[in-house]
């Protein structure tokens, strides 16, 4: 009788966990604005330059990072290298995020 109540008390608490999910897991978007470097040449933007125009904004970041836009170029000099600027933000300041430039960044 013990170890079927222990055993209840064990599965309840996995399947509560399971339950009730992250709250903040559906509520963030990711977008991106380019860094404006280009080939052959010293890197473009810091991305803390595009992290403040976020902030300047009130625009809370959940994470960051640098990335591609995920289109294909030819390898020249002088011609864009592809790399943007990543942000997680709260998916309710995106009409925000969008007026400074920034675009919705696919996931996989």
């Amino acid at each position: 009788m013990k170890n079927l109540a222990l055993s209840t008390v064990l599965i309840s608490g996995l399947v509560a966990c399971h339950a009730f999910p992250n709250s903040d897991s559906g509520k963030r978007i990711q977008v991106a604005k380019s860094l404006q470097g280009k080939q052959c040449e010293q890197q473009g933007l810091a991305i803390s330059v595009l992290k403040q125009q976020l902030q300047i904004e009130h625009i809370h970041i959940y994470a960051e990072s640098v990335g591609h836009d995920g289109m294909m170029r030819p390898q020249m000099c002088g011609t864009p290298d592809g790399k943007v600027a990543i942000f997680s933000i709260d998916q309710k300041q995106l009409t925000q995020a969008k007026a400074l430039g920034f675009l919705v960044y696919p996931t996989q």
